[in-house]
């Protein structure tokens, strides 16, 4: 509850912005293209990670650390590149700050013989790399398709990264990838969650007492060009790795959106931003699109209640 009333006094504070002095700046970082993914306030700076954009030898696509002050000046500007392979956090940044003013980044890690691999960048907190470590597919390089989605950090300094790769027995399913790694960055754990009938994707992973919980979706887009199957999917991983459990929406509720987002209670209850589903037929192939919506779970993780934000436009058939 106490988050609860955190969330509108932010909303109300917000109205009170529109009257306060800003800024609106346009910078150039020396690049051909770059793109802000992910800031971090703190004390008054602004700590972000940017993507440079671009395939040519001398920008190399990589990552910038940047610091800024409240008015939007530049105090750190550093760059990390591979020499043999292309950083990027396009997909899914995953940035935080832990308690000793260090900085991890997750990302993913294309080589030039075209193998992937998903990469943790730990940064001090001017920006000076602390070590860039990469994690490959449990099964390479029979298998080498990775995907991170989202890191967190655990006691002891421990770094859990949730994602998804290929299934080593499907042709293209996906399943959900897991890596444990030490505050060093040496991989610890490493395996996948899943079945050879569904993909299931990772999108979100949040501390849940001694262990996690990581939001998903599993869907049937695999097997089939129609008469989809979406189903928002958890699954509650111990502090070593192990499913406790696992969590689908009812069939009856439609196709739903993966839990793209989500807040643990203090009560056990947990708030979830997915979406609703709705399949429109193509002539090949059916797209969904999906009403944003917002539900939670009691701890027994029972439906308590749930708001749908529609957009009749996109989802008109």
């Amino acid at each position: 509850m106490k988050r609860i009333f955190i969330l509108f006094y932010i909303i109300f504070q917000s109205l009170n912005i529109i009257a306060q002095s800003t800024f609106n700046l346009r910078m150039d970082f020396g690049f051909p293209s770059a793109i802000a993914r992910s800031v971090i306030p703190v004390d008054n700076t602004v700590t972000g990670i940017i993507t440079v954009i671009d395939t040519t030898p001398q920008y190399r696509i990589g990552i910038l650390f940047s610091k800024f002050d409240s008015s939007g000046n530049i105090l750190i500007l550093k760059k990390t590149t591979d020499t043999s392979e292309v950083l990027s956090t396009i997909q899914e940044p995953a940035f935080f700050r832990d308690q000793n003013g260090n900085y991890y980044l997750g990302g993913t890690s294309d080589g030039y013989d075209f193998k992937r691999k998903v990469f943790i960048l730990k940064y001090d907190s001017n920006g000076d790399t602390i070590f860039l470590k990469k994690y490959k597919h449990p099964s390479f390089p029979q298998k080498d398709f990775v995907y991170l989605s989202d890191i967190i950090s655990a006691l002891g300094g421990n770094i859990f990264i949730a994602g998804n790769a290929t299934n080593p027995l499907g042709s293209s399913n996906s399943d959900l990838l897991l890596v444990k790694v030490d505050s060093q960055g040496n991989e610890m754990l490493n395996k996948l969650i899943g079945t050879i009938q569904w993909n299931e994707y990772a999108h979100k992973i949040i501390n849940a007492g001694n262990g996690f919980i990581i939001g998903g979706l599993r869907n049937n887009t695999n097997i089939t060009t129609q008469n989809y199957t979406y189903r928002t999917m958890l699954v509650g991983i111990d502090s070593s790795g192990n499913v406790e459990w696992t969590w689908l929406s009812p069939e009856s509720w439609g196709l739903r959106d993966a839990a793209r987002d989500m807040v643990l209670l203090d009560d056990g209850s947990l708030v979830i931003a997915s979406g609703i589903g709705h399949e429109q037929q193509r002539p090949s192939v059916n797209v969904v699109y999906f009403d944003k919506a917002v539900f939670k779970l009691n701890p027994q993780r029972e439906l308590e209640w749930e708001v749908v934000f529609p957009d009749p436009e996109l989802t008109a058939s």
